[in-house]
């Protein structure tokens, strides 16, 4: 019988945007899936300007004008259930490596950002 390997691990919890507008920062690739307009404009002053970027923007959403961004609007709606509310959940992945998923919580509309961490990329993240 073959040992299964966990792929993934969350190492970080509610990292905050602050924390997550310095991953993107340093990314030469950022995708975002089921991307909301609020954040959309709470995050892209951290894209680095020759990073690629493109965006899957929630379905019904307002695109933002920014030609250095690749949009296209999701073909369905992904939903985070919290507090017994739905919250469009929204994924990054950042240089293929680091993954994050972002909602925004309804009742105090901070964003919760969680970190996961592919078994070959956890060192890479591992110190920040």
């Amino acid at each position: 019988m073959k040992e299964m390997k966990e792929e993934f691990v969350i190492s970080k919890f509610d990292i905050g945007i602050v924390s997550l507008k310095e991953e993107i920062r340093n990314c030469k690739t950022i995708w975002i899936s089921n991307a909301t307009t609020d954040f959309l404009k709470k995050t892209m002053d951290a894209f680095s300007k020759d990073a690629a970027r493109k965006v899957l923007q929630f379905p019904g959403e307002r695109k933002i004008e920014n030609r250095n961004i690749r949009f296209k609007e999701e073909e369905m709606k992904i939903f985070f259930l919290t507090r017994n509310k739905e919250a469009p959940s929204m994924s990054l992945v950042l240089d293929e490596c680091g993954m994050f998923t972002v909602f925004e919580d309804p009742v105090d509309h901070r964003h919760i950002v969680n970190e996961m961490l592919c078994d070959e990329c956890s060192e890479c993240f591992a110190e920040r």
